[in-house]
């Protein structure tokens, strides 16, 4: 027997746009992908560092030591984690290249 919350639940479902969902290749690509954008940011952080730490004052040791616990470690421990995270959703068909 068909009632009307059943009724406005299918309507319901019918006038939602659809769910995008993903395989779970897709979803590991994509991770892969932000891994990847987050590995090339912290070569830019390591370099600027190196940069500071050339210049030789007070405060560039300071801002490269801000830089490397606030921005390089938490940005090199997400992409590490992604990583993995992508490797466990669908296991790559090639080694990345880093």
């Amino acid at each position: 027997m068909v009632t009307i919350r059943h009724k406005r639940r299918a309507l319901a479902r019918r006038l939602t746009a659809p769910v995008w969902r993903p395989s779970r290749s897709v979803l590991a690509e994509l991770l892969r992908g932000m891994a990847t954008e987050l590995g090339v940011a912290y070569a830019v952080c390591v370099a600027v560092q190196a940069a500071l730490r050339c210049q030789d004052a007070d405060e560039d040791r300071e801002l490269e030591l801000c830089l490397r616990a606030h921005v390089a470690d938490p940005i090199s421990r997400n992409a590490d984690n992604l990583r993995t995270f992508a490797q466990r959703l669908a296991p790559a068909k090639f080694a990345p290249q880093e």
